[in-house]
């Protein structure tokens, strides 16, 4: 055979191989290769049978090349040039992703830690002077926890239990102690686990500080005696934990909920929004940190657990609270078997109810509790 042409339908060689092709076998011979040109064309001329590649690598020596071919060669070019327009469209869209994935984590796995190891003092507040009293009890895991205990002579044994809030331990609540031992209270100031003088490190919003609940009013049973009735008053996580325990526990004879969150989810999202991070991270915000935990935060919520609440309540709430909102609150209030007394507090914030709503909120207080647990007929007065 003596061809003047080959055409071959052949790879691009591998680097350091040979094409056998290469010189062409025949001298006179030319070859067109698809991995050069492209798929080639074969059409008939007046001259013969004539071959042309799409790129129009004129390795066959063809000159019967037309417009066609230089059209083809220029919507190539553009294939081209927009293949690798959208190769760096992609890239930075892809980097772009990837950075977002990656802020998106690290917002996720900060916010989770912040919620259950909110960082505690270095020195806890010091311990309350006589004629407080240091007071212990042991939870159901094995963690030691503290607080403060004060006698009211003439209180008999109704005791309020006061529960601080998130980031907080029990030196927040001083100011309400002082009021409830001027009104005849006895008071026991309590550091939740892994706050203050308490053991642990973790806080679970309720998801094991209800429980806790359950022991301390055991230890002050053992402590004050069978006379013993015991009202929470909790402060914004406080108060999801006090109504959490009083699910639990029959004992708790009433409820001070002190700024209360219907639901920790949107509460979460309000935090978020306030130092400029979407709220919309609030759910995954949550179910990471459950996961850190080991325990529900926000199930079973405040709300859901209020229709279960047949105890005398009482509700505090700062007007200008930008954390939960008043409709929050009243939503909240509506949700307990019998209306609860609301007190909303005219420019206060989510910290400061107690404070601004000053001796006329303590006496508002002090008269809720000696009518939800007034004093037995005869009591005994303790000498010491």
């Amino acid at each position: 055979a003596d061809p003047p042409l080959i055409v071959v339908s052949q790879r691009r060689p591998v680097p350091g191989s040979r094409d056998p092709l290469d010189p062409p076998p025949l001298p006179s011979a030319r070859v067109l290769r698809t991995w050069q040109g492209g798929a080639i064309r074969f059409r008939w001329t007046n001259t013969g049978l004539a071959a042309e590649s799409f790129v129009d690598h004129d390795a066959g020596g063809n000159t019967e090349i037309g417009w066609t071919t230089n059209l083809k060669l220029n919507v190539l070019n553009m294939i081209r040039k927009s293949t690798y327009v959208n190769q760096i469209v992609f890239s930075t869209l892809g980097i772009v992703l990837g950075l977002a994935l990656c802020g998106t984590l690290a917002v996720i796995e900060w916010g989770a830690w912040a919620l259950v190891r909110p960082g505690r003092r270095l020195q806890p507040a010091a311990s309350e002077p006589p004629p407080w009293e240091p007071i212990e009890a042991t939870a159901a895991d094995g963690l030691r926890l503290r607080g403060a205990w004060h006698w009211a002579a003439e209180a008999s044994g109704r005791t309020v239990v006061l529960l601080h809030g998130f980031a907080e331990d029990r030196s927040a609540l001083q100011g309400r102690a002082e009021a409830l031992l001027e009104g005849g209270w006895n008071v026991a100031l309590i550091d939740a686990r892994g706050r203050g003088r308490s053991d642990g490190d973790l806080t679970s919003f309720g998801g094991r500080e209800a429980d806790d609940q359950r022991v301390w009013i055991d230890a002050l049973t053992l402590f004050v005696g069978p006379a013993l009735t015991p009202v929470l008053w909790g402060r914004s996580m406080g108060a999801a934990i006090a109504l959490r325990a009083a699910s639990i526990d029959p004992r708790i004879r009433a409820l001070i909920l002190e700024a209360p969150y219907a639901d920790l989810r949107p509460t979460v999202a309000t935090w978020l929004r306030a130092i400029r991070i979407p709220g919309l991270f609030a759910g995954s915000l949550l179910r990471r940190a459950e996961r850190l935990a080991g325990v529900a935060l926000h199930r079973p919520r405040p709300i859901d657990l209020a229709p279960q609440a047949a105890l005398p309540v009482l509700i505090l709430h700062g007007e200008a609270d930008p954390v939960v909102s008043l409709s929050d609150v009243r939503r909240l209030a509506s949700a307990f078997p019998t209306p609860p007394s609301l007190f909303e507090v005219p420019e206060a914030r989510h910290g400061d109810v107690f404070d601004v709503g000053g001796p006329d909120l303590a006496r508002r207080v002090l008269d809720f509790l000696n009518g939800a647990v007034p004093l037995p007929a005869a009591t005994e007065v303790r000498s010491d």
